[in-house]
């Protein structure tokens, strides 16, 4: 007679709910939080139990553990992106909240549209000047000429476009040492005309979109200025010569469309060098300097709620204890949720977070050993 088999009845699983709430108040709770690993063929492995706190604007939380613990996990549950355990996470739905990684994904725009994502930039309040500073105070000052495409100025322009119009102008040397000053000033004009009407069709297309016609104007001045500025002082000491490739350009004079053309494609390719896009920045830039961007972009902001997972792991620790007090100064009335491994940058958070044995004890820093001196 064989032992009747007992068969275990399958765990029933359960999810973290994520509730944004009506609330008009910045806040951030975490309700017995509890964190798991579910596995198919093996026990569920449960990473955190019963966290339990409460987060107003001017608390700065930061939590710390060894490795592998499952911290950047209470992070994904809080945005939604971790289900598996139990408990709730609640903050209102009209906080605007910035999540920042220690990996930087980079996407393909250009450095202002960068800085203000999730917003486009036609629809953020942001100014040039705002811009700029933020990319100054964290150390990317290269990255300051990198104007706004619907911010550029005719004199940035006219500086870009310079190299250029002496190549246009040495193209189209023989028929313009012809011209009267009138008829050059005519062609200038014919120049500019053209410019102001078709420039953004020498662009792509979401490039092409933010050119509103003041950007425009701007751009045919830069570029009328740049070339009559090289027919002024270039064409004189020019040699007598049939253009590049022995073709005389124009021989029943200068097609200013031509001469346009020939001006806006290499505005538009020296443009989109001078804009960047992701892939680019990705490349030249170290893995510091891309969270350096990403800090940039959280000084800039200013969010109502901050969850920051090891953003300055990449950098030195000078930089970091810098960054890190612009952070405290500039965002000490948003509520931050943040993860370290540097014990010695706790001294900037209002409550510290201790992540062993699956529990979270979380104490004032000030009643802790890395309090800032007085």
């Amino acid at each position: 007679m064989t032992a009747a088999r007992t068969e275990q009845a399958p765990e029933k699983k359960t999810y973290i709910g994520v509730i944004r709430t009506d609330s008009d108040t910045p806040s951030l709770d975490f309700e017995n939080l509890g964190t798991i690993i579910r596995r198919r063929q093996a026990p569920n492995v449960t990473l955190l139990e019963n966290f339990n706190l409460h987060l107003k604007p001017g608390d700065h939380f930061v939590l710390t553990g060894p490795s592998g613990t499952g911290k950047s996990t209470v992070i994904r549950a809080a945005r939604n992106l971790w289900h598996a355990g139990t408990g709730i996470v609640s903050y209102p739905e009209k906080a605007s909240v910035l999540c920042l990684s220690q990996k930087v994904h980079l996407p393909r725009t250009q450095v202002s549209e960068i800085l203000t994502v999730p917003k486009l930039l036609t629809q953020s309040s942001y100014t040039n000047e705002e811009m700029d500073q933020v990319l100054a105070d964290v150390g990317l000052d290269k990255l300051r000429i990198q104007l706004p495409f619907n911010q550029a100025s005719g004199a940035f322009l006219s500086n870009l476009m310079k190299p250029y119009a002496a190549m246009a102008v040495r193209e189209w040397s023989i028929p313009l040492r012809k011209m009267s000053e009138g008829h050059r000033e005519n062609l200038l004009g014919e120049v500019r005309d053209f410019i102001e009407q078709y420039a953004e069709n020498f662009f792509p297309e979401t490039l092409g979109a933010l050119m509103s016609a003041e950007l425009k104007k701007d751009m045919a001045t830069g570029i009328v200025d740049a070339l009559r500025h090289s027919i002024r002082e270039d064409l004189p000491n020019m040699p007598t010569r049939r253009g590049f490739f022995g073709l005389q350009k124009g021989p029943r004079g200068v097609p200013a469309i031509d001469v346009a053309q020939y001006a806006l494609q290499a505005s538009a390719m020296e443009l989109r060098y001078a804009i960047k896009d992701g892939q680019v920045l990705a490349r030249e830039l170290s893995g510091g300097e891309q969270q350096k961007l990403a800090i940039a972009r959280l000084l800039l902001q200013k969010p109502d709620i901050a969850f920051l997972d090891e953003i300055t792991a990449s950098l030195d620790d000078n930089s970091a204890h810098h960054l890190y007090e612009m952070i405290t100064e500039r965002l000490k009335d948003s509520i931050i949720f943040a993860i370290a491994h540097d014990k010695s940058l706790i001294r900037y958070f209002t409550h510290h977070g201790t992540f062993e044995d699956k529990k979270i004890a979380v104490r004032p820093v000030s009643e802790t050993e890395y309090a800032p001196e007085a």
